[in-house]
C-alpha cells in the first residue's frame, strides 16, 4: 500500500464553531471560544461568513481586522457587508474604529453573530507579486485569515481558545476543503487568535494527498491545473519536511498543511511565491512551473517550499518580539536563505551546480543592488514599498550567515558550524528567549568573537559591505570567490563568483557543505 493517497469529499462548507448548540457536533460547540459558518456560494462566486461569539459581560463587545498585512493595506474592504445580529437575528447598535474596527452594542454576556462575505471580483494586482486577497471563483476559494476572517478582539492575547471549523457549501464528486488545521468536513483547532488567524482555507474543486511521515501527516491541497503531476508536488514537499526535521531532530506537528494556489491571470512562469502560517504554507504559482528532476523551475519551487518550511522554526519559533517589523529579516529572512541552500544540496535535491549557480545569482544581485549599503532603518520603512528593499534583508542576511559559518568553524577548529548556532537559537526561543537584534548580536559575539560581532552589527544595522575578497575560502577549501566582469553595469565593473576547484567530485563537494 503507498504511503499517500489522494481524498475526495462530497460536500463542504466552513465553520469556526462556536458557543451557540445549534447544529450537530454540540457538544464541541459548546466548548468552542467561537463559530463561524462559512458557505461557498459558487453560482455568486463568493464565500458568505458567519461568525458566532459570546459578547462582553459589560454589553460592549469589539471586533477588528489588521491595519495592514502582506502588503495590503485596506484589510477591511475585503470584507463586505459586515453586520452585526443579537441571537434572535435583530441588528444591534455599531460604531466604527477607523478604518479596522467595530464597537458592537449588546445584552450584557448575549449571542452575537457577525456577517459578511468575500469575493467580489476585483481587478488583478500589477506586477508578478502574489495577491493575497481573498479568491473566489465558480470552481473554488481560498483565503488567508488575516486577508478574510474578521477577529473578535476580547480572545486576542496569548491565551489558547477552541475553534471548530466545519466545511460545507458544496456537493459533488471532486470537492473537497481544508485549512491549516486539517480537512473538511468538521475541524477543530486550539491556537491563540493570532495562530488561528495565520492560516490558510481553502475549498472546492480541490484534491487533497496525504503522507505519513514517521507517524506525522503532510496534507496537500492542490487546485487547479499545473505543470506538475500532483504525485510530483507531493514526493517533492514529503521529502523536504523530513529533510528540515532531521536537521532540527524535531518530529514534527501532528499536522502540516500546504496548499498549491493557481495565478491564472499571471504569465506562465512569471510568479511563484508564498507565505508560511501557522504549520503550513500557501504556495501560489502560475503555469509554467514543471518539476522535472535537475530543472530551474524544480529548484525554483524546492527552494520557495525549503525556504517557507524553515521559518517554521527561525521565524515563528526563533523570532522578534520586541524590535520594529523588519529589523531582523536579515536573520529570519536570510539566514533561511542561507538554510535552504545548504540543507537542498546536501539532500541531493540539488546538484552542486545548482547550489553554486543559486550562490552567485545571491552575490551578483548583491553587487548590483542600488540599495546595497542602506541601514536596517530603511528596510523597516520600505520593505512592502520598494522590490530592492524588500530583496536587501534575503541577500545580506545570507551573506552574513555565510561569513558567519565560518566564524564559528575556524574558532572551533572545525569542531562546531552555524548548524549548531542555528540549533541553539532553536532551543533557546523554546526556553523564551526572543531572536531580537541585540541578543542575536550577543550570540554571535558568543560564538565567534566580539569584534566579528561588531562587524556584523555594522552590515545589518549600519549597511555596512561585506567583506568579499578575491580568492575568499567562503565555503570552505574547495571553493574560491573570484572577481569576474559585469557586463551589466559596465567597463571595470566586477561581481564576486563562487567556483568550485578544478578536478573536485561532486560527492566530494558535497560532502564539505
Amino acid at each position: 500500500m503507498t504511503a499517500h493517497r489522494l481524498v475526495r469529499a462530497a460536500a463542504f462548507g466552513l465553520a469556526l464553531t462556536s458557543l451557540l448548540p445549534s447544529r450537530a457536533h454540540g457538544a464541541e460547540q459548546a466548548r468552542a471560544a467561537a463559530h463561524c459558518i462559512v458557505e461557498f456560494q459558487p453560482e455568486q462566486r463568493r464565500v458568505a461568513l458567519e461568525l458566532h461569539v459570546i459578547g462582553e459581560s459589560d454589553g460592549m463587545s469589539s471586533f477588528s481586522v489588521p491595519p495592514d498585512w502582506g502588503g495590503i493595506t485596506d484589510l477591511a474592504a475585503q470584507l463586505h457587508d459586515v453586520s452585526f445580529l443579537d441571537a434572535a437575528g435583530q441588528p444591534l447598535a455599531v460604531t466604527r474604529v477607523g478604518t479596522v474596527g467595530w464597537n458592537v452594542a449588546h445584552a450584557p454576556a448575549a449571542p452575537l453573530v457577525a456577517r459578511w462575505w468575500l469575493g467580489e471580483p476585483q481587478p488583478p494586482t500589477v506586477g508578478t507579486g502574489n495577491d493575497y486577497r481573498p479568491y473566489v471563483d465558480d470552481q473554488r476559494f481560498h483565503f488567508l485569515g488575516n486577508a478574510g476572517l474578521l477577529r473578535f478582539d476580547p480572545l486576542s492575547g496569548e491565551a489558547r481558545h477552541s475553534f471548530t471549523l466545519e466545511f460545507r457549501g458544496c456537493d459533488g464528486a471532486g470537492r473537497a476543503a481544508a485549512c491549516s488545521f486539517g480537512a473538511g468536513p468538521h475541524v477543530t483547532a486550539e491556537e491563540t487568535l493570532d495562530t488561528f488567524c495565520h492560516a490558510v482555507f481553502v475549498g472546492g474543486a480541490i484534491r487533497l494527498h496525504r503522507r505519513d511521515l514517521a507517524g506525522r501527516e503532510l496534507l496537500l491541497a492542490i487546485a487547479g491545473t499545473h505543470d506538475f503531476a500532483d504525485e510530483q508536488l507531493t514526493d517533492l514537499a514529503a521529502e523536504i519536511v523530513r529533510r528540515e526535521r532531521a536537521f532540527f531532530d524535531d518530529p514534527g506537528d501532528p499536522l502540516y498543511v500546504i496548499t498549491a494556489l493557481p495565478e491564472p491571470t499571471k504569465p506562465p512562469g512569471s510568479s511563484l511565491g508564498g507565505t508560511g502560517l501557522t504549520r503550513s504554507f500557501a504556495l501560489f504559482l502560475a503555469r509554467g512551473f514543471p518539476l522535472t528532476p535537475g530543472s530551474d523551475t524544480r529548484l525554483r519551487v524546492s527552494s520557495l517550499l525549503a525556504h517557507e518550511l524553515f521559518h517554521h522554526w527561525n521565524g515563528l519559533l526563533v523570532r522578534n518580539r520586541d524590535d520594529p517589523e523588519g529589523l531582523t529579516y536579515w536573520f529570519s529572512e536570510g539566514f533561511t536563505e542561507f538554510f535552504t541552500r545548504r540543507l537542498m544540496v546536501r539532500s541531493g535535491i540539488w546538484s552542486v551546480r545548482q547550489w553554486l549557480a543559486e550562490w552567485n545569482r545571491c552575490l551578483a544581485r548583491f553587487a548590483r543592488s542600488p540599495v546595497k549599503a542602506a541601514p536596517a532603518e530603511r528596510i523597516v520603512a520600505d520593505f512592502w514599498k520598494d522590490r530592492d528593499v524588500s530583496d536587501l534583508p534575503y541577500l545580506r542576511g545570507a551573506i552574513v550567515a555565510a561569513l558567519l559559518d565560518r566564524e564559528i568553524r575556524a574558532a572551533s577548529d572545525g569542531e562546531r558550524s552555524l548548524d549548531d548556532f542555528m540549533r541553539e537559537r532553536v532551543t533557546a526561543a523554546r526556553d523564551g528567549e526572543h531572536a531580537d537584534t541585540e541578543v542575536l548580536l550577543e550570540r554571535i559575539a558568543d560564538w565567534s568573537s566580539a569584534e566579528f560581532a561588531e562587524q556584523v552589527r555594522a552590515i545589518v544595522l549600519d549597511g555596512a559591505l561585506p567583506p568579499l575578497e578575491e580568492g575568499d575560502d567562503l565555503f570552505g577549501p574547495l571553493f574560491r570567490l573570484r572577481n569576474v566582469p559585469d557586463p551589466e553595469r559596465g567597463v571595470g565593473a566586477t561581481v564576486p563568483r563562487l567556483e568550485l576547484l578544478p578536478g573536485t567530485r561532486e560527492e566530494e563537494a558535497r560532502a564539505g557543505l
